[in-house]
């Protein structure tokens, strides 16, 4: 008996501190792959949001333009007006997470006006194939949201996409 309980209470310490390790190991790892500048902003608190909750490089304007170019075939000057309309997304973005005046819901349904909105700026300057190649990549991520949501018992019908 006393035999199992020391096993347990030492494989309880073992994923302890495996727990620890594996986010402060991630968090090295980004920051190695970051020039200063990045890593500087970066930083807790210096206003990013932190954790498993898929915001990270997804979310980087940069990296959406490059995903974008990739997928969209982008002319330089698309790039441009991508790059300059996720800038202003990020930091609308933000000021809305920092918010405390506001209920999680509202704060919900601001970023998702957010997210439309810059959908919408983003449409406009692409060409009409380019509009139907990035229609489906927004339902799919939609779908795969809506999915997300079900699973986690939060079944909550999704806004659909006004175009």
């Amino acid at each position: 008996m006393l035999r199992h309980r020391i096993h347990y209470i030492f494989l309880a310490i073992l994923l302890a501190g495996y727990a620890y390790a594996r986010p402060v190991q991630d968090q090295a790892q980004d920051q190695s792959s970051q020039s200063p500048a990045q890593s500087a902003q970066s930083q807790p608190g210096m206003g990013q949001h932190h954790g498993y909750h898929g915001w990270g490089k997804r979310h980087d304007p940069e990296q959406q333009v490059q995903r974008l170019t990739k997928k969209l075939n982008l002319s330089t000057e698309q790039q441009a007006k991508v790059k300059s309309i996720l800038d202003d997304q990020q930091s609308q973005a933000q000021t809305v997470r920092q918010d405390s005046s506001l209920s999680k819901q509202d704060r919900h349904s601001k970023m998702m006006q957010l997210r439309q909105t810059s959908h919408e700026q983003i449409r406009a300057a692409l060409n009409p194939d380019q509009q139907q190649k990035f229609d489906a990549m927004v339902q799919k991520r939609e779908q795969k949201m809506r999915n997300h949501r079900e699973k986690g018992g939060n079944a909550q019908p999704a806004p659909t996409p006004q175009q």
